[in-house]
């Protein structure tokens, strides 16, 4: 493996300086740039998770696929609601390709869809997609790919 291969691949990692943090839906994101600012009494509780597990936790259902970001978390509760409130995550990348061609959408979720999105988690959501698609694809055989 070249040095230029395993530095890049440090970016695709488990973030260590990203903590995972949902903030009540009906809470603003502040001015500033991260959430050190904003109110920790608006963070959702949840159960502390085994950090010593590096395993990555698979989910299937369905995308909402859509063609703006959605960085509001009353608009995605809503989202969420009409479509019969069982929408696993949101994406905007698939939307137009999906009208065209039929697929199969596998993507990395990253953020909450609400206003105290960053981008911490991206390479690392995008890197465990890439790795199950890689793994799905070899269980297909190829005599059944449709050309």
């Amino acid at each position: 493996m070249s040095r230029f291969f395993e530095e890049d691949m440090e970016e695709y990692t488990l973030p260590q300086n990203e903590r995972d943090i949902l903030f009540n839906a009906t809470y603003p994101h502040t001015k500033h740039l991260d959430c050190t600012s904003c109110d920790p009494s608006q963070i959702i509780q949840r159960a502390p998770r085994n950090t010593k597990i590096t395993s990555v936790k698979v989910h299937y259902g369905t995308i909402a696929s859509g063609n703006q970001v959605i960085k509001d978390a009353q608009t995605r509760d809503q989202i969420v609601k009409d479509l019969g409130g069982q929408v696993l995550c949101f994406e905007m990348g698939a939307a137009g390709l999906m009208n065209d061609y039929p697929c199969l959408v596998v993507r990395g979720i990253s953020d909450y869809c609400d206003s105290h999105k960053n981008d911490g988690w991206q390479r690392y959501a995008a890197a465990n997609a890439a790795a199950h698609t890689r793994e799905l694809l070899l269980l297909i055989p190829s005599e059944d790919v449709v050309r």
